[in-house]
């Protein structure tokens, strides 16, 4: 790794290293395994932000209860988050519903499937 460190090649070799690791929690993968483990009281809010329906609660919200980010024109739409960093996003007549654009993909997906979106 210290090769690459502070390289332009890093950012890829952390992608190849990181894409390698098993996807499991770091509960079973380290702490259940530890024998020495030390735990600090902290005071500290806390959200598991492990889907987009979470993140929605620390974007705005407007009257029609949608999370917007980005450049959006919605017409008679609710509930919805929609992140359009990347260009002009456009929805019409849509409930409950994740619009995510990215560089490399858009994703449309209904709010009660978010934690499907890991398939």
């Amino acid at each position: 790794m210290d090769d690459y460190w502070g390289t332009a090649d890093e950012p890829d070799h952390l992608k190849r290293i990181y894409t390698a690791l098993p996807n499991i929690s770091i509960d079973y993968a380290v702490m259940e395994k530890a024998d020495r483990v030390f735990v600090v009281q902290g005071t500290f809010s806390w959200s598991d932000v492990g889907s987009w329906s979470a993140v929605e609660q620390f974007w705005p919200r407007d009257a029609d209860g949608n999370a917007f980010k980005g450049e959006v024109i919605a017409v008679d739409v609710h509930n919805t988050i929609v992140d359009s960093s990347n260009k002009l996003t456009a929805i019409v007549g849509i409930n409950d519903v994740i619009v995510i654009d990215t560089p490399d993909v858009l994703l449309i997906c209904s709010k009660e499937r978010d934690q499907e979106i890991k398939k």
